[in-house]
């Protein structure tokens, strides 16, 4: 998810997804925004990992293998 969406804020929809008990929904932030106090409360609110882009092929290759090792593990 960037954190430029436009129907709602970013933080609205990472509460929406993480609201639902039944299934655990990895959330990826990609963006170019780069500011810690951002970075902390997304943290905070639970996504699993924070991408700036420009981002390069083979580094979103390895988070994406990250995330599924980590699923398998969990």
């Amino acid at each position: 998810m960037d954190l430029m969406v436009s129907y709602m804020t970013c933080y609205e929809m990472i509460s929406q997804i993480r609201a639902w008990p039944e299934k655990y929904i990895k959330i990826v932030i990609m963006t170019r925004i780069n500011q810690d106090q951002v970075i902390e409360q997304v943290f905070e609110m639970g996504v699993d990992d924070y991408v700036l882009l420009p981002l390069k092929r083979k580094e979103f290759l390895a988070r994406i293998a990250r995330l599924e090792r980590y699923m398998l593990t969990a």
